[in-house]
């Protein structure tokens, strides 16, 4: 399979709802652009990071994190790998063992965030998905 390696760009509310917003990626030369949709609650965490909130370094994610690096060695990638029933799926990949866990797209996204992971998605279905990007 061949990857195409992807950037976080920005976060978005989706104009009309306050439920529902976007988590834009991009390829590495911001050609192509890949809206994930997310929750409201995925939208206040992603606020809360990129505002610098003081309280982000104690909430679970960054802990759990930080725990993580602290006591291993693993190394880690999101691969988002296809479309299920009108929702992108993704892996957390151990990259030594390739490994795979399931997990939700937003909180794959917010996860590569934080701990500054590569996120990687199939070629095929990035041409399939994205359109073009202009910042």
């Amino acid at each position: 399979m061949e990857k195409i390696r992807l950037k976080f760009k920005s976060v978005s509310e989706i104009v009309g709802s306050e439920e529902i917003g976007l988590l834009i990626l991009t390829d590495e030369d911001e050609q192509r652009q890949l809206a994930i949709p997310c929750d409201k609650a995925m939208l206040r965490e992603f606020g809360l990071r990129l505002g610098h909130a003081q309280v982000v370094g104690r909430l679970l994610p960054e802990v759990l994190w930080h725990v993580i690096a602290m006591q291993t060695d693993l190394q880690f990638e999101v691969l988002i790998t296809g479309i299920i029933e009108g929702q992108y799926r993704a892996l957390l990949m151990n990259t030594e063992t390739l490994d795979p866990v399931a997990i939700r797209i937003s909180d794959a996204v917010l996860l590569a965030y934080i701990a500054r992971l590569p996120i990687s998605i199939d070629a095929d279905l990035m041409a399939k998905q994205s359109v073009p990007y202009d910042s």
